[in-house]
């Protein structure tokens, strides 16, 4: 509901990234609108994190032990700043430059839903597959920014969090092929987490 939405300020995602070649642990926070930094943790304790502040995404890898904090690749940032807004595209549809789009209706794992399509400020398509009913988000279509390949995020095992209903389970797929799962194993809002 908006109440609940209005409660949220910043989420905590605990999960595991299962990708074709292994697995690691993540951490991910989120504080609205758009403020993200991810961690993902090494087998030799060394820790790979994103981070995006509303203006700058930039990254560090702490397995090697000179490097600094450096700007995300151009073609990559675009990606992770995309992926960075807390609660998705479809909210705040008065920002200047956003269309969003009623499509109409398409069946996503064998759940009837509702197409929409958002075009982002700087051009970017998204499509977004809601669950009738249950307005929770089944699917959605991107284009990859690296290498302009369609890529399709599918959800699953919703579960209520302080009134939010999130996927415990993601798979995002391009041409038939898992790219990667997203499992989450805990998510708690309001942590007091600071820009």
């Amino acid at each position: 509901s908006e109440a609940n939405w209005e409660r949220i300020q910043s989420i905590r995602y605990d999960g595991i990234i299962h990708l074709p070649d292994g697995s690691a642990r993540f951490t991910a926070f989120k504080k609205k609108p758009d403020y993200c930094k991810v961690f993902v943790f090494a087998e030799n304790g060394g820790r790979f994190v994103l981070s995006y502040d509303g203006r700058d995404a930039w990254q560090l890898n702490t397995t090697i032990s000179s490097q600094e904090p450096q700007s995300i690749p151009s073609d990559e940032a675009v990606i992770f700043i995309r992926e960075a807004s807390t609660g998705g595209h479809l909210l705040y549809p008065q920002i200047e430059g956003k269309i969003i789009r009623l499509l109409g209706t398409t069946v996503v794992e064998g759940k009837k839903c509702y197409d929409f399509e958002v075009v982002l400020p700087d051009g970017q398509l998204i499509q977004y597959a809601l669950e009738l009913g249950l307005l929770v988000e089944r699917q959605q279509i991107t284009v990859n920014a690296v290498n302009q390949q369609k890529e399709i995020l599918i959800h699953s095992d919703f579960r209520v969090i302080d009134g939010l209903r999130l996927p415990f389970d993601s798979v995002r797929k391009s041409k038939g092929e898992v790219i990667h799962r997203i499992e989450l194993f805990q998510v708690r809002t309001n942590l007091g987490i600071m820009p």
